[in-house]
């Protein structure tokens, strides 16, 4: 019997974890004998799941992520260590808190696993999660330029083609976002303050500058 009920074979998956009483009866006319055995069945170890889509920061952000809150499910009590391509630098990652710090790090993905021991009774359990790091799009709006008598429209901005994945606005102080100006360079005949705005494929980091067209033209 198992814990006072009849069995045939002990399966430790079909019993929940905890001390459980394994009793042999031997019964032969009017004399019963039994022995009786104490076995200990473990929970295994688990490491939980990824909660989410990776954080994104952009370089030059100062953010904290604690590592356990990417995950979900997770037992306490195990260790984190750094599994990424090119490590970060500068003990931006702490194992001991199961923390990453972003300031000062380059662009890329940042890997982290997460182990369990199994105690020597159950295997290992192990999770991964990631901190990504963009890099902030270069906005250059180019020099302050002059409109005159012989320059009747001028350039703005300096990247001829524009970066992958980079989207881009320009916009004049006291009118707005310009229609279809959605290129690295600007040509116009107007003088005013222009402003460009660059964000990257993600939407998550921007950057902008601002140029200043003067007229002559009298």
């Amino acid at each position: 019997t198992l814990d006072g009920n009849p069995v045939i074979n002990f399966d430790p998956a079909a019993v929940s974890p905890g001390n459980h009483t394994l009793r042999y009866t031997l019964t032969l006319g009017n004399c019963t004998e039994f022995d009786e055995s104490v076995i200990a069945v473990s929970a295994p170890p688990n490491a939980g799941t990824p909660a989410g889509p990776s954080p994104v920061f952009c370089a030059g952000e100062d953010q904290t992520t604690v590592l356990a809150g990417l995950l979900q499910g997770a037992d306490p009590g195990g260790n984190w260590a750094e599994v990424s391509a090119t490590p970060s630098v500068n003990g931006a990652f702490n194992p001991g808190a199961g923390t990453f710090r972003t300031l000062g790090q380059a662009p890329g993905t940042y890997l982290f696993g997460y182990r369990l021991s199994g105690g020597g009774v159950c295997h290992d359990a192990s999770a991964g999660v990631s901190v990504v790091i963009n890099p902030v799009p270069e906005a250059n709006a180019g020099p302050d330029q002059t409109l005159d008598c012989t320059v009747s429209e001028v350039e703005l901005g300096t990247q001829s083609q524009p970066a992958p994945g980079a989207q881009y606005s320009w916009s004049l102080a006291g009118s707005g976002p310009i229609s279809g100006a959605t290129g690295p360079t600007l040509i116009t005949d107007e003088p005013g303050v222009y402003r460009l705005d660059v964000s990257d494929s993600s939407g998550s980091c921007a950057a902008f500058d601002e140029v200043v067209v003067d007229s002559r033209i009298t």
